[in-house]
């Protein structure tokens, strides 16, 4: 949690730039947990499948993407490759509660749709045709996703602004050892995302702290996060993980700091501005300590 709050641009999103969608989307997003966990336990409780309903198209509504979320939903508890068969048949033989999970997720959504067609004439409307020079950013290649950049670059790269997360990476090895509850969800769910930002011909999100499109994976991350922690039993280990852990928390927390008072850009770092924050900064202080 410590890593999430303070290690990544949830703090930023939740406090700073609260008026884009994707604090509430992080949270609906996040709710599937709990709802997907109450679910399973008596899927023919027709009041469950009601409110996992209402949530899954809140959260469809907030983001469309977030459709990818069912992976979370459907494969929860899924501990190996073979239950997935398996799951699929429980899932669709709960035709009555999967019938309520439409209908109040349509009832959910059916405000919504009104609004549109009441101001436009249509029920599915794109709010980025209302500004058609904004439709360029949202070209999508999926021949070519630039995973890369998404993970690495300089100009908003992942793991450049928030270091701590590349525990997510032994994360996955050690979700799938344990046989974790959301090893197959949270996995698809992280790499689906990871996939359709890196098809965005603006994969860097466009302005803000960081990339906001890679916001609502950090649901299925956390698990592989908290699997790479759970894995350090020996002394060193945990001390080796503490201070890697505390080094990118206090990283990620100075961009943060130079995004707020406006040296760093609002879409983002170049090599020669990466460079220039340190640099700077250790002039001063040699000045400072030299006087």
């Amino acid at each position: 949690m410590i890593i999430l709050v303070f290690g990544t641009n949830i703090l930023h999103y939740a406090s700073g730039e609260t008026v884009t969608s994707h604090p509430c989307s992080f949270a609906l997003v996040a709710a599937l947990l709990p709802l997907s966990r109450w679910w399973f336990g008596d899927p023919k409780s027709l009041m469950r499948s009601a409110v996992l309903g209402a949530v899954l198209a809140l959260s469809f509504l907030t983001r469309p993407t977030n459709v990818l979320a069912l992976s979370i939903f459907v494969f929860y508890g899924v501990t190996s490759l073979a239950g997935v068969r398996t799951r699929f048949c429980e899932v669709l033989r709960q035709k009555k509660s999967i019938a309520v999970i439409v209908l109040a997720g349509c009832a959910v959504m059916l405000p919504q749709l009104w609004v549109w067609h009441y101001a436009t004439g249509h029920w599915i409307v794109n709010p980025r045709d209302i500004v058609p020079e904004f439709n360029h950013w949202r070209l999508i290649n999926w021949n070519h996703p630039l995973f890369c950049d998404v993970l690495l670059s300089i100009k908003k790269g992942v793991f450049v602004f928030f270091p701590a997360l590349v525990l997510m990476l032994p994360g996955f090895f050690f979700l799938f050892r344990r046989r974790a509850a959301m090893a197959i969800g949270g996995s698809l769910f992280v790499f689906a995302q990871l996939y359709i930002v890196a098809s965005y011909a603006d994969w860097w999100g466009g302005g803000g702290f960081g990339n906001r499109y890679f916001l609502e994976a950090l649901v299925g991350g956390a698990f592989c996060i908290a699997a790479s922690v759970a894995a350090a039993r020996r002394r060193w280990q945990r001390i080796s993980l503490g201070v890697f852990i505390s080094i990118g928390i206090a990283y990620s927390l100075f961009l943060m700091s130079l995004y707020y008072m406006r040296e760093m850009s609002y879409y983002g770092m170049d090599r020669q501005a990466f460079f220039d924050f340190f640099w700077f900064r250790k002039h001063m202080f040699s000045l400072w300590w030299n006087r």
